[in-house]
């Protein structure tokens, strides 16, 4: 692949479609005379480089270029429908600093879902899903269901409080009890994403149980992660593949620091 010029990293709306189309497309290969190599569309956003097509055209084709057009003028739009959301629940945040849990849930955390789309009309959500012990029954605020199922656990929490280990281990507790392995925790201003099947039953530590977090602040620069938790992404698998990478990784250097701390004690 070419170098990419830093200038162009900086913001999307200085990224032209030419510039992924000329200088991205044509890096494999290929022994056809009549096919141009797989055509590869990228489109950046700060400082990373979404692939958004990788298909290949006759060598006269026009086709590369109107692509790289269209995902790019899609990627723009997509980014500023976004940014005009947060905005709003900002605007709520910094105006209701002290918003309870019941109104957080309908100003922030329900419209959020429907964004990722979750219907409830559709059946999509349940709010008080009932979480049944065998001496008690729970209730998770939301499960996002699919095919019937719960697929995702969402608690909720008011956005004049702060999200605690406890809050964490609770909402963790509820998804391996139903086999409910995304579990997501939110106040408004800050919502965590847990795999309830990374932690031991045994361990306290959620941290380990981990994800991804983020702020308000930083959902429209992640929205590759914060549309993880969408309905698209997690019927169609894409969350699991996705965040199967990052618990990898993070196995990986957990092992190498381990590895490291072992070598320092034991000379």
């Amino acid at each position: 692949m070419p170098p990419i010029d830093s200038d162009l990293l900086g913001n999307p709306a200085i990224c032209p479609p030419d510039y992924w189309a000329n200088n991205l497309s044509t890096h494999w290969p290929n022994k056809s005379p009549f096919y141009r190599p797989i055509a590869r569309i990228f489109i950046c956003d700060k400082n990373h480089l979404f692939l958004v097509a990788a298909i290949s055209f006759p060598k006269s084709s026009d086709l590369p270029m109107i692509l790289a057009r269209y995902c790019y003028k899609e990627a723009i739009s997509r980014k500023q429908n976004w940014q005009d959301f947060i905005d709003k629940i900002q605007r709520t945040i910094e105006n209701n600093p002290d918003l309870d849990e019941a109104n957080t849930k309908s100003r922030i955390i329900s419209p959020l879902l429907k964004k990722l789309g979750w219907e409830p009309l559709a059946g999509d959500v349940r709010a008080e899903y009932p979480i049944k012990f065998a001496t008690r029954t729970s209730h998770v605020d939301y499960a996002l269901m699919v095919e019937g199922s719960p697929a995702v656990f969402v608690e909720a929490k008011a956005l004049r409080s702060d999200i605690n280990p406890g809050h964490a281990k609770q909402l963790i507790d509820y998804g391996r009890h139903k086999g409910v392995n995304w579990c997501v925790l939110a106040n408004g201003k800050e919502l965590r994403v847990y795999n309830s099947a990374w932690l031991d039953p045994e361990d306290e530590r959620t941290q380990e149980a981990l994800v991804e977090a983020l702020t308000v602040e930083e959902f429209v620069d992640n929205l590759d992660i914060i549309e993880k938790i969408s309905k698209e992404s997690i019927t169609s698998g894409k969350t699991g593949q996705a965040f199967k990478r990052i618990k990898q990784t993070n196995d990986t250097t957990a092992q190498q620091a381990n590895i490291k701390w072992r070598i320092v004690f034991e000379s």
